[in-house]
Parts: structure tokens; C-alpha cells; sequence
């Protein structure tokens, strides 16, 4: 009875995340429980890359489609992440007209990310200030997101993910494609 009770704590209490993006003087930074994830860029002058502009497109289409499918899996499902975001965005052009008219874009801004965000997690504050600078010209940004997730949701999402992965190769194999695009003759 005991062992019951412990695996459906492990399951399906959920455990916090916390996750900070921050864009402040042309610098990023990621924090994961405030603890800052340093990331560098490694760049090889020697290193030679043949990319072709369809292939990239392709791969990306293929991706694109892959998130729609999963998206629809979990648009209803009870078993999705929840989710407390917060946004700040500091912005100034040095010019008030440029400014206000910036501020009525970025009011868009809010819908498009919810929208996008609540299919895939369950959102319990969603939270979005932008704060406009009519004298300095400037951009900071900054987010914040506390994700509780269980081991449940992990493994259910997982499975998800996996088995469109597997239907999409399926697919691609009965048209004759391999998944990197390339046609077999």
C-alpha cells in the first residue's frame, strides 16, 4: 500500500521550474532556479557547411507540420504542463511618435505568444507588461516562468512527440523519401 502511494506521488505530483530569459545592454542571459546557465559560441573558421536553401526548408516544413500535430494532441489533453508566465518589456526610439507607434505593435504581441503557449501548457497567470521610453532609445527584456511539471506529463509528452515522430518517417518512407529529403532512386 505503502509503494502505491509513493509511485503516485513520484507520478503525478508535480515539481516547480523556474526560468529566467533576460535581454538588458545587448546581453543575454538564462537563468534555470536563478542559477545563471553560461553558453558559448563555437565558431570553426575551418569548418566548411553545405546547406542548400530547400533542404533547409524542407527540414523546417517537416518540423513545422511535427509541432501542429503534436499541438493538436495536446490542445485538450488534462495531462499539460502548468504554467505561470511573466513578460516586461522596456523599449525606447528617442522619438515619441516612433515610440507610440511601437507600442501599439507590441500590444499584439501578448495574444500571439497565449495563443501559442496555452496549446502546449496550461497557463494559470499570464502576464505581460511593456513599459515605453519616449526619451532613451533602448530594448530590454525580460521573462520569467515558473513550469510545474510532473513525471507524469514528461512521460505522456514524450510518447506524443515520439509517436507523431514515428508516423511522419512512416509517411515520408511511403513517399519515397528518406527524412533527411533526399529521393531514393
Amino acid at each position: 500500500m505503502f509503494s502505491l502511494i509513493l509511485i503516485f506521488i513520484i507520478l503525478f505530483i508535480p515539481l516547480p521550474i523556474s526560468i529566467k530569459f533576460i535581454f538588458n545592454n545587448n546581453a543575454f542571459s538564462f537563468y534555470i532556479y536563478n542559477k545563471k546557465i553560461d553558453y558559448t559560441r563555437r565558431v570553426s573558421k575551418k569548418a566548411k557547411h553545405k546547406i542548400k536553401s530547400e533542404d533547409v526548408i524542407t527540414k523546417l516544413k517537416r518540423y513545422i507540420n511535427l509541432a501542429k500535430k503534436i499541438r493538436r494532441h495536446l490542445k485538450n489533453c488534462i495531462l499539460k504542463p502548468i504554467a505561470f508566465f511573466t513578460f516586461n518589456i522596456n523599449y525606447g526610439f528617442e522619438d515619441a511618435f516612433q515610440t507610440g507607434i511601437h507600442y501599439g505593435t507590441f500590444n499584439l504581441i501578448p495574444t500571439l505568444i497565449k495563443e501559442n503557449i496555452d496549446s502546449y501548457i496550461k497557463l494559470f497567470k499570464f502576464q505581460f507588461n511593456i513599459i515605453p521610453d519616449f526619451e532613451n532609445k533602448k530594448f530590454d527584456f525580460n521573462s520569467k516562468c515558473i513550469l510545474w511539471i510532473s513525471l507524469a506529463n514528461t512521460i505522456f509528452i514524450a510518447v506524443v512527440i515520439f509517436y507523431e515522430y514515428l508516423i511522419q518517417l512512416q509517411r515520408l518512407k511511403h513517399l519515397g523519401d528518406d527524412y533527411y529529403g533526399n529521393t531514393s532512386n
